[in-house]
């Protein structure tokens, strides 16, 4: 998943610094109601992870 995330971000921003999806996946998120990080620690679906980042990064890189 942590693959699928960076490629996520890396596909709309192109060279993004790491510490931009770090502090993406630490935050909470709407969606989800807590973070990314705590999502999938939790055990829960991992693609809605990759569908949140890539939302994200496409309204980053508008």
């Amino acid at each position: 998943m942590v693959a699928e995330t960076i490629a996520a971000f890396r596909n709309e921003l192109g060279a993004v610094d790491p510490l931009v999806i770090a502090s993406w996946a630490t935050t909470d998120q709407p969606e989800l109601a807590m973070s990314p990080e705590e999502w999938l620690a939790a055990g829960k679906d991992p693609t809605e992870v990759a569908r949140i980042a890539q939302r994200t990064a496409s309204e980053l890189g508008r």
